[in-house]
């Protein structure tokens, strides 16, 4: 009988103040649609970073003088080198393959020799893919005898890790905002809620009520409320998202656990905001 009193007034209480809740779910829903919106854009920015940080590789251009010896001799010297996980090698005729596969064959047919050099391919390890190692590993392979071109292109690299720290700062400072917002607007519908039913809950008191028999249909209205505008951020991200995902196939990712999280951050907010109005007004 209790628990169907406290469901029941849940349901009036959304029942009776319509307009406040409805205002209360889609303020919450739009700040944690920023924040999840937020969220999205940084786990995509971080899924880039890792598929650059994987294919993140330098090319070094050997002299056309050395012989297989010295081209073997040199390729164990760079393994040893820190930072360096693999090194690949590719042959003149390998290189002129490549670039006819990718080209056409046009220019090889009005030239007497192959023009491209061999080179080697080094993969780097993860904690060594950072401005000032990659510049260090790239100064001891040019000093190596027989290399005659260092190239790394990490600029695209390094922009997407700036976007990355900056999506993480302005997330944090988000999420405070959005704490604040939503609690104030919570609070401030259940303080509406407890005002209405000031005589109510003053009869409830002379008959017997204890205050937890109060303060849980107030409680759980707040933690409906947060849990429906959480339920409906997460409904309108996962739209947008999969919208956009359809139009760029294989670009974007859309972790479920961060959907779940708004679902789980609206009901925490909503029953936070429903405690700090009952603390203070009731």
């Amino acid at each position: 009988m209790r628990m169907r009193y406290i469901l029941e007034e849940s349901r009036d209480g959304f029942r009776r103040a319509r307009g406040s809740c409805l205002l209360s779910v889609l303020t919450v829903a739009f700040f944690l649609a920023l924040l999840g919106f937020l969220s999205l854009i940084s786990a995509n920015i971080s899924y880039f970073k890792q598929l650059l940080n994987e294919q993140l590789q330098m090319q070094a251009f050997i002299s056309n003088a050395l012989d297989e010896r010295e081209i073997a001799a040199l390729s164990e010297r760079m393994k040893r080198l820190p930072g360096i996980t693999k090194v690949q090698f590719t042959s003149r005729e390998d290189a002129a393959r490549d670039f006819q596969r990718e080209f056409g064959v046009e220019l090889f047919s009005v030239l007497d020799e192959n023009p491209l050099p061999a080179s080697f391919t080094l993969h780097l390890k993860a904690q060594y893919q950072n401005a000032h190692d990659l510049e260090q590993i790239a100064g001891q392979i040019r000093g190596q005898p027989g290399i005659e071109e260092v190239v790394y292109h990490f600029k695209t690299w390094i922009t997407v890790q700036r976007y990355a720290r900056l999506a993480g700062t302005i997330s944090w400072i988000l999420l405070l905002f959005v704490t604040v917002g939503s609690l104030f607007v919570v609070s401030n519908n259940i303080r509406l809620v407890i005002t209405a039913r000031e005589h109510i809950i003053a009869t409830m008191r002379l008959v017997g009520a204890t205050s937890a028999f109060i303060r849980i249909p107030l409680l759980l209205e707040g933690t409906l409320q947060g849990l429906a505008g959480g339920g409906l951020s997460a409904a309108l991200l996962y739209m947008l998202f999969g919208y956009l995902g359809a139009s760029l196939p294989g670009m974007l990712v859309i972790p479920a656990h961060t959907l779940w999280l708004l679902l789980l951050l609206g009901g925490v907010l909503g029953l936070m905001g429903s405690a700090l109005a009952i603390k203070k007004h009731l």
